[in-house]
């Protein structure tokens, strides 16, 4: 079901992300293919609904499930929440409100849609995303 925080400092874990293409699934596909993304998107709903304790609904791009939007969207969730929630999934940040990074980077799994192939301005940038490693080779600043 993904990493925890601590585990991303494992040797098994960057041994693993190394394995990970610098490409990215449709919708549809990672819907119905992958594990990891269905698992991720169950756990999102879980996620929000902690830091929107208290009665308070879920974020409005959400509608009554972010799990939904997330497995009907794919990758895409990344732009959309980027536009509405001023935060940034490809870093783990889904609230714009707190700093906290409440999950994983999503840019493990959606390395095109977070730029993760493209020349980054500066290999922190590279780095802070949590991009593939194999992005590395057609990042032209790495």
């Amino acid at each position: 079901h993904g990493c925890p925080a601590a585990c991303a400092e494992s040797a098994e874990f960057w041994s693993k992300s190394s394995e990970l293409t610098c490409g990215e699934k449709a919708a549809a596909e990672l819907r119905e293919s992958s594990a990891v993304w269905r698992a991720w998107a169950e756990q999102l709903d879980s996620l929000l609904l902690g830091r929107y304790a208290g009665g308070a609904p879920l974020p409005p791009v959400c509608g009554a499930s972010c799990e939904e939007v997330m497995l009907r969207e794919g990758c895409r969730i990344i732009e959309v929440w980027r536009e509405r929630m001023q935060a940034d999934p490809c870093e783990g940040a889904w609230t714009s409100t707190e700093p906290v990074k409440i999950s994983r980077p999503l840019s493990k799994l959606c390395p095109v849609t977070c730029g993760c192939s493209v020349a980054r301005t500066s290999q922190r940038e590279f780095a802070g995303r949590a991009c593939p490693s194999q992005c590395r080779a057609l990042n032209s600043t790495a």
